[in-house]
């Protein structure tokens, strides 16, 4: 019967862990580096900002859609949050550097998707 107690709390300890290291009020700051964006200039931050407020919406939707299923909480949760709050942590991030920068609202760029860091060429000798 021991044994049993210690295998339970061995589980439920790290599950109850990881359930408080993502929720509160900005569970977005996990999964977020920060000072991603601070050689992107203006017309970058909105191309930027825009694919993410694409991808928000959208996933906002597929969210949606899975809550309506059998067990459809249980499936948002696992296959759409991270995406989510990665996107959102993304997008304040965003917002934050424009407004450091001091950004100007009113462009109108279409959604990019943000730059890839591309590894170092190797060089010859």
């Amino acid at each position: 019967m021991k044994l049993v107690k210690k295998i339970v709390l061995a589980a439920a300890i790290p599950a109850l862990l990881a359930g408080c290291a993502v929720s509160g009020e900005h569970a977005e700051d996990f999964y977020v580096a920060p000072g991603k964006y601070i050689f992107y200039d203006c017309t970058q931050l909105a191309g930027t900002a825009a694919h993410f407020a694409r991808r928000i919406k959208e996933l906002k939707g597929l969210m949606a859609r899975a809550r309506q299923g059998v067990g459809g909480e249980l499936v948002s949760a696992m296959a759409y949050n991270s995406d989510y709050y990665s996107a959102l942590g993304e997008l304040k991030d965003i917002r934050r550097e424009q407004a450091e920068k001091k950004c100007s609202s009113d462009l109108n760029v279409a959604p990019t998707a943000p730059a890839q860091q591309k590894p170092p060429k190797a060089r010859r000798r």
